[in-house]
Formats: C-alpha cells, sequence, structure tokens
C-alpha cells in the first residue's frame, strides 16, 4: 500500500526541501510537541475505545484497569486447562452486538447515495460540466470504492467512536506503461496508470489540537503501521534504516508483534498559515522525516492549496464536553455485561442442577452407572434395609429471574441503540408512530453526518479526476441513471465543478417491497403521468430513481433556461432544428398569412429559438420552474431585459401548452365520433314491451290513482 507521501502523485504534490542527509531530518520541535500532545488527549479516550473493540470482536471480559489507560484481561480458560477461571465458572461471551452493527452498516451504506452538483457560475459550459461531474461520481461509486470505503468508516463510528476519510492519488495502479527518462541516458521509467483511492481511519489514528474542535483545528496527525520494506522502496525515501517500532493494541496492553516488519508512521498536516502560507505535510518516522517536506495536500481544481480539513469525519454522537465524538458500542458496554452474567449464571445453574443423580445407601451399588443403552445396573440388596432405597436426585425448575434479566437487559440494548420494539399492548397507529419517533430522528441525525462526509469525498474525488484524468488517463463513465457514454473523458471537462451535495434522504435504507410499494403509490397517485416501459423499469430494478428521471431531467433543462435568464445570455442560445410537431408555416410581417411556395404550399421554418420548449419536455415542469423564479425576489430586480425574457419564454410555455390541450380535445372528439358513427351504423334492435303482469298492474292501479 503506497505512503501518503506519494498517494497524491508527483503531479500534485511540491516538495518544499528535497536535499536532506541519507538517514533524514530531525521531526521539527514544534511539530514533535504538538503531536505529543495529540497522542496524550487521545490517550485519555483510547482505553474505552479498544475496550469497545474488544467488544465488537465478541470478548467481553475486558475492562479498564485503576489507571484508566490500559485493558485487563479476564481468564476464560478452565484450571484443569491451563488457564485461571475455576471449572464450574462459565465465562462464555454472547455475540449480541454483531447483529446490531451489521443493521446499523447495512441500513447507513446499502443505497447508491444521489448525488447533485450545483454549477458555480450560471454559464452554460459550467452547467453541461457540472452534468459530467455528476456522471463521474456515479461512475465513481464503484470505481472509487467509495460503498466500501464507507462500510469501514461507519463501523468504525460506531465503534471507535470516529471515523475519518481521505481521498488520494495512488500511482501504483496497473496497467503499467513504460515512461520516458527525467534525465536523458537513464533507463525508461516504469509508471502505473493510477486511480482515487480513499483512506479510512479510525478513532485511534487521528489526533489533532486538543480542546479545538476537529473542524476548527491548524493541524491533523495520522499514526499508523506501515511495512518497512515498502517504505524503503519508495524512490522518495530518505529515512535510512528504520526499526520495527509499531506496537499492536491488545488487552493486554501495547505490545509488539514477534517478528514485526512495521514502523510507526505519523504523517503530519498542517494547514495554511502565516509561517507555511501553502501549508505542510511531513511523513516522520523514528523520529525523523523519511520523505521530503512537501505542501499542505488539499488542492482544489486548480491545483491550489485549500485552506479546509484534508480529512472527512464522521461520528455517531458528540460528547457536549468534549471535542471527541462517541460511540454506539461504549455506551452499550455494560447492557451487554447483564446478558453474559445472566445468560452464564443460567448455565452455571443448569450445569450444577440439571445433572441426572442417584441418592442410594453407600455401596449399593454395584459398578458405574453410565448412558450406555441396555446397560445393566446392579445393586446389593442386603445394604438396602427398611426405609433405605435408591431414587433420582429431585431437579428443581429453572428460576425465571435469569430470563428476566435476560429479557431486560435486551429490552434496555434496544432502547441505546435506537431499535425499540413496539410493545404488544400498543396497537394504535399513532402511538406506535410517536414510539418509533425517536428511533427515526435519532438514525436520521446520523445519515446527515454520513452525507455530509460523502459531498466531502465526492468534492476532493473530482479535484483529483480533474487533475489526473488527463491526455494520458482516458476513461470511460456510463452514468447509473444514464446510458450515454461519456467518450474519451479527460479531468478538464469538469471544468472545477466540485460543488457535491448528498441528500441524506437518499441514504434511508428500504426494502424491495418498500421501493416497490413507493412506485406503485406514484404510479396511482398520477395516473396517466408515466409510460408503462419507464414504470415496468422501475419495478424491474426495484429503483425509484428510475421513474423519476424524466422529472429531473425536465427540471434540469428549466434551471438551465433561468440561468441563462439570469445570466443576460438567453437571446445568445443558438437556434436549433424543428423537430416533429414543432413545424410552422413562415407568416408574411404585414398581412400575417402564411406565405405559399412554388409548390403550392406554405413554406415552413426550418429552425426554432434554442430556448424554445420541446415536444418532448414536460411542460408543466417548465411552468413550475419558470413560476417559482418569477415569483423570487431576485426576478424583482432582475434588468427590464431579463424580465421580457422571462415573459416570452412563460408566454410560449402556455401556448404549447393551450395547442396540446386544443389537439388532445380534437383527438378525444374525433374518437367520440368515430364510436357514435360505429354505434349508429350497428343495426337497431326492437325495443322490449313491458311483460303481461307489469301491464296489468299498470291498467289496475290507474283508476283509484285518478280517483285520487
Amino acid at each position: 500500500m503506497p505512503t501518503l507521501s506519494d498517494r497524491f502523485g508527483s503531479g500534485a504534490k511540491k516538495v518544499l526541501h528535497k536535499v536532506a542527509p541519507p538517514r533524514g531530518m530531525e521531526a521539527p520541535s514544534d511539530v514533535v510537541s504538538r503531536v505529543k500532545r495529540g497522542r496524550e488527549a487521545l490517550a485519555e479516550v483510547s482505553a474505552r475505545r479498544r475496550e469497545a473493540i474488544e467488544f465488537a470482536r465478541n470478548n467481553h471480559y475486558v475492562s479498564i484497569d485503576k489507571t484508566g489507560r490500559k485493558l485487563k484481561q479476564q481468564s476464560t480458560v478452565a484450571m484443569s486447562e491451563g488457564g485461571d477461571k475455576l471449572n464450574h465458572r462459565v465465562r462464555r461471551s454472547h455475540d449480541i452486538l454483531a447483529p446490531i452493527l451489521k443493521g446499523k452498516v447495512s441500513a447507513a451504506t446499502s443505497r447508491v447515495p444521489t448525488y447533485e452538483v450545483l454549477p458555480t457560475t450560471y454559464d452554460h459550459e459550467d452547467y453541461s460540466a457540472s452534468r459530467v461531474a455528476k456522471k463521474v461520481l456515479d461512475a465513481g461509486y464503484e470505481l472509487w470504492s467509495v460503498q466500501a470505503a464507507f462500510r469501514r468508516g461507519v463501523h468504525n463510528a460506531l465503534v471507535t467512536e470516529e471515523a475519518f476519510f481521505m481521498p488520494y492519488w495512488d500511482p501504483d495502479v496497473g496497467p503499467f506503461v513504460e515512461a520516458p527518462p527525467e534525465i536523458e541516458g537513464e533507463p525508461p521509467m516504469v509508471a502505473g496508470m493510477g486511480e482515487i483511492k480513499i483512506g479510512v481511519y479510525s478513532g485511534l489514528e487521528v489526533t489533532w489540537e486538543p480542546g479545538v474542535q476537529f473542524e476548527d483545528s491548524r493541524w491533523y496527525a495520522i499514526d499508523h503501521a506501515r511495512p518497512i520494506d515498502q517504505l524503503e522502496r519508495d524512490p522518495d525515501f530518505i529515512g535510512g534504516k528504520l526499526s520495527a517500532d509499531a506496537e499492536l493494541n491488545s488487552p493486554a496492553g501495547q505490545r509488539k508483534p514477534k517478528g514485526s516488519n512495521l514502523a510507526m508512521v505519523t504523517e503530519y498536516f498542517e494547514r495554511p498559515c502565516r509561517d507555511w502560507p501553502s501549508g505542510r505535510r511531513l511523513t516522520i518516522s523514528n523520529g525523523r522525516e523519511i520523505f521530503p517536506e512537501e505542501e499542505y495536500p488539499l488542492r482544489d481544481h486548480n491545483g491550489q492549496v485549500v485552506d479546509r480539513p484534508c480529512l472527512h469525519r464522521i461520528v455517531y454522537s458528540i460528547d457536549g464536553e468534549s471535542e471527541r465524538g462517541r460511540g454506539l458500542v461504549q455506551s452499550c458496554i455494560e447492557t451487554i455485561r447483564t446478558f453474559d452474567h445472566a445468560s452464564n449464571k443460567a448455565t452455571e445453574f443448569l450445569q450444577l442442577c440439571l445433572v441426572p443423580q442417584l441418592l442410594a445407601p453407600e455401596g449399593a451399588i454395584k459398578g458405574v452407572i453410565t448412558d450406555e443403552p441396555g446397560g445393566v445396573v446392579e445393586y446389593d440388596s442386603d445394604i438396602l434395609t427398611g426405609g433405605d432405597e435408591i431414587k433420582w436426585r429431585e431437579i428443581p425448575s429453572m428460576p425465571r429471574e435469569f430470563e428476566n434479566e435476560r429479557a431486560l437487559a435486551m429490552q434496555q440494548l434496544g432502547y441505546l441503540t435506537n431499535d425499540n420494539p413496539v410493545p404488544s399492548q400498543v396497537e394504535a397507529a399513532k402511538a406506535i408512530g410517536v414510539l418509533a419517533q425517536k428511533d427515526i430522528l435519532a438514525w436520521q441525525d446520523f445519515l446527515e453526518d454520513v452525507a455530509k462526509a460523502l459531498s466531502g469525498v465526492g468534492a476532493d474525488c473530482l479535484s483529483l479526476a480533474q487533475q489526473y484524468y488527463t491526455e494520458q488517463r482516458m476513461i470511460r463513465f456510463r452514468g447509473r441513471t444514464g446510458w450515454e457514454p461519456i467518450a474519451d473523458f479527460r479531468g478538464a471537462d469538469i471544468r472545477g465543478q466540485t460543488d457535491v451535495r448528498v441528500q441524506p434522504g437518499s441514504l434511508e435504507a428500504m426494502t424491495r417491497p418498500m421501493i416497490e410499494q413507493k412506485i406503485i403509490n406514484a404510479v396511482n397517485m398520477f395516473q396517466g403521468y408515466f409510460p408503462p416501459e419507464i414504470v415496468l423499469a422501475a419495478l424491474q430494478s426495484a429503483s425509484f430513481e428510475k421513474l423519476n428521471e424524466g422529472f429531473e431531467q425536465d427540471e434540469e433543462q428549466a434551471q438551465y433556461i433561468v440561468s441563462q435568464i439570469r445570466s443576460g445570455k438567453f437571446w445568445e442560445i443558438p437556434p436549433r432544428a424543428t423537430l416533429p410537431g414543432e413545424e410552422a408555416p413562415i407568416l408574411h410581417p404585414d398581412s400575417e398569412e402564411p406565405i405559399i411556395g412554388p409548390g403550392g404550399k406554405p413554406l415552413m421554418h426550418e429552425r426554432v429559438p434554442g430556448w424554445m420548449p420541446r415536444p418532448f419536455d414536460g411542460l408543466s415542469v417548465h411552468r413550475r420552474v419558470i413560476e417559482t423564479f418569477m415569483k423570487s425576489d431576485e426576478w424583482r430586480t432582475l434588468p427590464q431585459d431579463a424580465q421580457e425574457a422571462t415573459g416570452v419564454y412563460y408566454d410560449a410555455i402556455l401556448r404549447l401548452e393551450a395547442q396540446k390541450a386544443a389537439r388532445d380535445a380534437a383527438q378525444q372528439n374525433a374518437v367520440a365520433e368515430q364510436l357514435g358513427a360505429e354505434n349508429a351504423a350497428k343495426p337497431q334492435q326492437p325495443k322490449q314491451l313491458p311483460s303481461a303482469p307489469a301491464l296489468a298492474g299498470a291498467s289496475e292501479e290507474a283508476p283509484s290513482g285518478s280517483g285520487e
């Protein structure tokens, strides 16, 4: 795995000093003191985070020692097998946490996020570039393994209380090709085509200035173990011979693994400041720099250093008295211990009380009682006297307290994890909704944090694509919501459109039946609006977005026209060729009568204004967008030219809607006339006369009615 020093590639980094002694430079004292402060602050919470990791691994017999900095492990091995646990004692971990974590991780990462890329200007090219950028994100979700990265990240946030993401460029991804040497006469260089990757770090690896909120810190540091041979093979390595000083966390404390080839590497990132206008990035191991200093790695689409965190963080819950986050597992530990205690005591009860045993006078039974089928057990009748007898020991029933304790623990666990079951005595739908509201709001709060991180990661990935997807690195994208290819795509096609948004609602987990029901509800609500083939495609793929594609595209087209009105370029949109259904005769300017051509037919327009809605556009969507725009305060302050352009566009929509309504009415009338003609042409059957009893009844009732 490449180090962070080469993750951004030689094209993006700018080395601050290249000349260094063979053994590397001593780490700057200010950096050493900052990292030390960060580590000391992290040490205050690292013990509880490592305890949560052990619980997630189904090792529930660890606890924090009296120093609050280390873990201690209770023995789970019986004395008879060489351990310290009494033979009769049961210390079994019940893995009730794994399904909870699995469900939470799946719920947060099962759906593909809906990316929105907002154009930075109203320029048509920037608008088109933002659409290209969206397709890059949709395709990159799989290409860059975004889902896998966020699965690990969400798990880290739930267990280690924090998770951090850092997109980077990995140049060591094939295919590998020969590149011209930098110095003439040297052999050709072998270089990989490279790809965007996403680094994921846990709450035990990242530190920043203690007492400062994460977003406001001026520096960040990542401590992680890396193989020594990979570090020393890097062409920029200047660290000399490294020693294996990496220690691994374990319940017994910090320890060095046997035969370790790992060195602890600290990646230090300092944001731009007065002393370092371009920021700096240092890579430190064994107390010295092992790579040349570089500029701060976070860059925009122009390659300029950006002053904001290069890491994106998600937390399950906040700690009001600390800048660090809180996790889910830590709050569940004592409840899990209660469940284990009740379950293990029940097992001990079974071992002690549910063992069949015989009560007999001493020496009465000859031999040994076994479970051999058909075995014969002899007893000495001379020993049995008077009231003596051989009988089975009475077996007591299992106390209900064990089951009660476990049930209460599971109920408490549901409360802590915001997965409360609906009580059996609650049946009203409104009451169930009230009970579920707390759980829903808590989960939506976490999804908002995940969506924010996805937005930031997406923006950084687009910036990397802008820099590295050049003529030498062409790819073809097929967007998740479109079939059209972006042929010969280059990063420059994005044009700096990296303002990414992810709506939290697009991340909410939905089962296939839920999605299908949502599609059916929409179709029933707007009967006749969706074509059958679109409905079938949406049901088959279980994707509600398929149903919504046409609406989104209509809205995008309308918003594009609005952007041209804002920018004053509405009248500059070039005309386009007429489409079927748009044919219109050329009118004489004076008489406004169609001009007749040489063949006796009216001359028709071959081109129409480029802003004119097309026959297949959703006119109702266009009308809604333009009406909303005309109601805004912004429209009232536009120049008169722009307001007139809005009126022209709105008038065109109304005229097209009226023409469509007239065509629909004429078509309905034609169908009705055809049906009427067909009915009139059918042979007419004579009407049947009333039956005789009915006539008799009518004649009998008539005189009495007339007499009254």
